[in-house]
């Protein structure tokens, strides 16, 4: 894992078989500038040589917060480091905590969110029909609604089982995984779209087969998976999303991958204070219950402590 405290970049023009062609490359460094841009010429006179050489690369590399280009480590502002943990604050303003090694997964619930949707496609559609027919045809209207109510109630209820049922299943499927792996020490959280595990028996190698075959198992998303091997970490958000908390404004400047300027400072520092003041009364998580062991190792467990202060998973806070 490698989150630098200082960014640059490098252009070179080259002809390659003919071509004119220009390569941008990015530099880091956690000691100075000087050294961020010495990498980032080294790294544009690599490529063009791989270019000579036959070798398709892209030209450009896009500056992006946190994705899953190899190569390229995670760009976002450091608010502070704890140990080998650092927090940073991403593109969209929430604090993130990252961690070369104790692991996370989170669970989204997405087959609920899938079935309220077309529950609401299905009353559109249904109260458009109503519509028609009663001015077509007056009084049949209520007739037909008559005869639909019982089996709309029908609908309902099941769709509204459906979504508890989703919950119970990622549930189950975490207690599945806790039975089958007994030394797992797993750590159960409630997150606005799902749930988050953290693991606290022993730590972990983010390329590692037993990693990946935990993420398969609980279903974790599969973004999140490329980002965790191609980061070589694992990853938690420890604050709430913005809109969820009634802020409706994007991080500014936009677009806010870091550095910014010293003259757009100022805005940035505006809009987060201002984030911070109305995230304090929200929870990005709380904690559900224990699963499997009781194993823990001294690593994880400060790493939970750290977490847990930053989500603030001990309390009723509404999450978001």
């Amino acid at each position: 894992m490698i989150v630098p405290e200082f960014w640059a970049e490098a252009k070179k023009t080259g002809k390659i078989n003919g071509r004119t062609i220009t390569i941008k490359r990015f530099g880091w460094s956690d000691t100075d500038q000087q050294s961020a841009q010495l990498l980032a010429d080294e790294r544009v006179e690599l490529a063009l040589a791989d270019l000579r050489a036959g070798k398709k690369i892209n030209p450009r590399e896009i500056k992006r917060a946190y994705n899953g280009a190899d190569g390229v480590p995670i760009r976002e502002e450091i608010i502070s480091r704890e140990g080998d943990a650092v927090i940073t604050r991403n593109a969209y303003g929430a604090r993130c905590l990252n961690v070369p090694d104790v692991l996370f997964g989170d669970i989204d619930v997405e087959t609920g969110l899938s079935i309220k949707f077309h529950l609401s496609i299905f009353f559109t559609l249904l109260v458009t029909a109503l519509v028609i027919i009663f001015f077509r045809n007056g009084h049949l209207s209520s007739l037909l609604l008559l005869a639909l109510t019982p089996i709309i109630c029908f609908i309902v209820n099941k769709i509204r089982s459906l979504f508890s049922l989703s919950e119970k299943n990622a549930l189950t499927k975490i207690e599945n995984f806790a039975k089958k792996n007994p030394a797992w020490n797993l750590q159960i959280y409630k997150t606005p779209m799902g749930f988050r595990i953290l693991v606290l028996h022993k730590t972990f190698q983010a390329r590692s087969e037993e990693v990946t075959d935990f993420f398969n198992a609980l279903g974790v998303d599969r973004l999140y998976q490329r980002m965790c091997f191609n980061q070589n970490c694992f990853r938690a958000r420890i604050s709430a999303k913005p809109w969820r908390i009634g802020i409706k404004e994007h991080l500014r400047p936009r677009p806010g991958i870091w550095p910014v300027s010293a003259d757009k400072l100022p805005v940035r520092e505006a809009w987060v204070n201002a984030y911070e003041e109305t995230a304090k009364d929200f929870a990005a998580c709380r904690f559900l219950h224990q699963s499997g062991s009781t194993d823990v190792d001294p690593k994880a467990q400060i790493i939970k402590q750290l977490h847990d202060h930053h989500c603030r998973a001990d309390t009723q806070l509404p999450l978001a």
